[in-house]
């Protein structure tokens, strides 16, 4: 998403742009993900609870696991992202973050309307279920945060969900309702209309896939292509394309999982089950489930057994069907600690730009993001200020 929408926004101010991809639009990441476009989202994530902790290290909570011994790599990664998951730091990155997402819906109806691809967008968006008592009452800071920015949501009690969800089975307790958020039905497809449009429109795109970066006289050389300037939305593998440049960011990999099943409920909105880490999302190929997290290096075998440790919670909410596909799919998540993207020009390299690390807003803030990449590539005002997301807080 990041890569088309910054493509789309370039062309948009005029400029001529090339779009490479290594395999394919909407292939890696931005093909698997839950679709929402979240509006509503005033907090990142926060890091799984104590209690659960015994249970991740063993490799048994669909809501995160660590791939062993690969995944230790990562340790240092997780320790600085729970530092900043604490209240002060969370609900300022929260807060920074707000500009990317208030107006997300607008900002990815501006983009997929002239593309054709509207139908693609849902009005249904996200409702959040709480099992327990214990369970809604650990959300009552983010309610607080939400109640604060004003975004919409509303409490529900079983039987009110049932009125909207009537195939919904009554094993939880209570439902947080976020009205202004949406989702995509099928984000593959909308993106590639998205890609459609914007060759349509005379933009150029090409797959092939990236060996070299260097600049030579004032010129970037991008394998046998140049230009003056190169934005960088590769997600999880920015720093194998800027190593060799002198960057080197802290991104964390929090690899996931979706599988589809030929369910016979009919879910209109995606549903996170809050206290097993795992969504139910109604997509054009079937009910799609997603895991929570996956530590793991970028090349480490996939093993989809959070697929398999959901299921069980799955059929306690929903009847699922029979699978559609055989085995689960994998995608890899660029996450920073401080759960803000990297955006911006590199303060090493003049026309080196970067639009990547979105982790879990990959999808909601990508047009925003790109939107704010093309007004700095151009020059002259944004439509917000650019600094929480600078590559510059990093050492380099």
């Amino acid at each position: 998403m990041a890569g088309v929408a910054s493509a789309i926004h370039l062309l948009k101010k005029g400029q001529r742009v090339l779009l490479l991809d290594k395999i394919g639009i909407a292939r890696e990441t931005s093909y698997g993900n839950s679709g929402i476009i979240e509006s509503s989202y005033v907090l990142p994530f926060a890091p799984p609870h104590w209690k659960n902790i015994p249970s991740i290290l063993l490799g048994y909570n669909p809501y995160a696991r660590i791939s062993y011994p690969d995944g230790i790599s990562q340790f240092p990664w997780m320790l600085n992202f729970y530092l900043k998951s604490q209240r002060k730091p969370r609900t300022q990155n929260g807060a920074a973050m707000r500009p990317l997402v208030e107006n997300a819906i607008a900002e990815h109806e501006a983009i997929m309307n002239p593309a054709g691809a509207a139908h693609h967008i849902s009005d249904h968006g996200r409702i959040k279920l709480h099992r327990t008592a214990q369970s809604f009452e650990n959300s009552t800071y983010e309610r607080q945060i939400i109640a604060r920015n004003n975004v919409p949501f509303e409490i529900l009690s079983v039987d009110q969900l049932r009125e909207l969800e009537p195939d919904l089975k009554p094993n939880f307790q209570s439902a947080i309702r976020l009205s202004g958020s949406k989702r995509y039905t099928n984000p593959a497809k909308a993106i590639q209309c998205a890609a459609d449009w914007f060759i349509g429109q005379g933009g150029h795109y090409k797959t092939v896939s990236v060996s070299s970066l260097e600049k030579r006289q004032g010129q970037w050389h991008v394998g046998t292509y140049c230009a003056k300037h190169v934005v960088i939305c590769t997600g999880p593998w920015a720093n194998e394309i800027l190593k060799p440049l002198g960057h080197t960011f802290p991104l964390g990999v929090k690899r996931g999982y979706h599988q589809h099943f030929n369910s016979p409920a009919k879910i209109m909105h995606t549903l996170v089950d809050a206290d097993e880490g795992y969504l139910i999302c109604p997509m054009d190929q079937g009910i799609r489930i997603t895991t929570g997290a996956e530590f793991a290096q970028l090349d480490t075998e996939p093993n989809p057994i959070q697929i398999a440790q959901a299921l069980p919670k799955v059929k306690e909410l929903i009847d699922i069907g029979d699978p559609a596909e055989q085995g689960a799919w994998m995608g890899t998540r660029p996450c920073m600690a401080d759960s803000l993207p990297v955006i911006g020009q590199s303060g090493k390299h003049e026309g080196l730009w970067f639009n990547f690390g979105h982790g879990h807003c990959g999808i909601t803030a990508g047009p925003s993001s790109a939107r704010l990449l093309s007004e700095m590539v151009i020059g002259g005002a944004t439509f917000c200020p650019p600094e929480p997301y600078s590559p510059k807080r990093f050492r380099q």
